[in-house]
């Protein structure tokens, strides 16, 4: 058997993509599969998000996330979430649902990775969403 080298897995397109019909926004949207980092990244933004037993901010993020142009460039960055978040939430459960399904995200998948992060929480986090500059996951996210 031969294994796959360091070059070959660097190498290898493994993004793929779907479209989304949005006809609220007047058109189609572009949706990619997200890289680990930024699972973990979202992860994280859900964790902080279901503090206290409240999520919002989480789709708007998710779309940021997946929606890309057509060479797989996101289009959206850290200060799009909120007004993302905004949208109307018929399509953006629609984007939710695609990046859900390409992305292998299930709501019980989110549930358990916000119960997991909740764990490991140091002391001085605080117990709502914090702004988007405060956030190590959000500071990270660059499109």
């Amino acid at each position: 058997m031969t294994y796959l080298t360091k070059a070959e897995i660097l190498a290898a397109d493994d993004a793929k993509f779907a479209e989304v019909d949005v006809p609220e926004w007047g058109g189609k949207v572009r949706v990619r599969t997200i890289s680990g980092t930024e699972r973990d990244q979202f992860e994280e933004f859900a964790s902080q998000a279901n503090k206290g037993g409240r999520k919002f901010g989480v789709r708007g993020f998710l779309a940021a996330l997946v929606i890309c142009d057509e060479s797989g460039k996101r289009v959206f960055d850290t200060k799009d979430i909120e007004a993302l978040g905004n949208k109307n939430q018929k399509p953006l459960d629609r984007v939710w649902d695609v990046a859900s399904s390409l992305n292998g995200l299930s709501e019980a998948a989110v549930e358990d990775a916000a119960k997991n992060s909740n764990g490991g929480q140091s002391e001085d986090s605080g117990s709502s969403l914090p702004a988007p500059s405060s956030t190590p996951a959000l500071q990270e996210f660059k499109s």
